[in-house]
């Protein structure tokens, strides 16, 4: 097992270097812990509850979903009904628009 210290260093070279890694966990870091929860049960489906009890933070959330293939630079669309489901569209609204603006560019 990685030790806290060694992820949370791999995230924050990940998030320097990646801009769909830096958005996602841009977002990710507006959600309060209630908003994780939410999610969290969401995924339950997807994801098996052993790993999920050990999402804590937002970053850990993010790899989940990631190692499950439920979320990618070309698949948003599990994250847009994550956000809906805790109840904030306004996260969901702010992905669709940087989605668009990428597009446009």
């Amino acid at each position: 097992m990685i030790g806290n210290d060694i992820l949370t260093f791999v995230i924050l070279l990940l998030e320097s270097c990646d801009p769909f890694v830096r958005k996602c966990l841009a977002i990710l870091k507006q959600c309060t812990s209630k908003d994780l929860n939410e999610m969290k049960l969401r995924l339950q489906t997807d994801i098996p509850e052993m790993k999920l009890e050990k999402v804590e933070a937002p970053y850990e959330l993010f790899c989940q979903m990631v190692e499950a293939k439920l979320l990618s630079p070309d698949n948003l669309y599990h994250f847009g009904e994550m956000l809906s489901s805790a109840g904030r569209q306004d996260l969901r609204q702010q992905l669709e628009g940087e989605l668009l603006a990428q597009l446009c560019n």
